[in-house]
């Protein structure tokens, strides 16, 4: 059976045995923990107000950073 015939039935893509997943940088992990607890504290509040939370803060972030976290 061909590598192409045996990921149709296993029913997943061939890029995704073939690249590794990517690698968070702690600051990332630092960004992503911070936002977990603004969501948990302020459920009705999307990833702008995220956004402005952690400009508050100090963190040096990105928005596209944030909607992509």
């Amino acid at each position: 059976m061909s590598e192409r015939r045996a990921w149709v039935v296993v029913g997943q893509s061939r890029s995704a045995q073939r690249l590794p997943a990517p690698v968070q940088s702690e600051l990332e992990e630092e960004i992503r923990a911070f936002l977990r607890d603004f969501a948990k504290r302020h459920p009705r509040c999307g990833w702008r107000r995220g956004l402005d939370a952690l400009c508050d803060a100090g963190w040096p972030v990105n928005h596209k950073k944030v909607q992509r976290l």
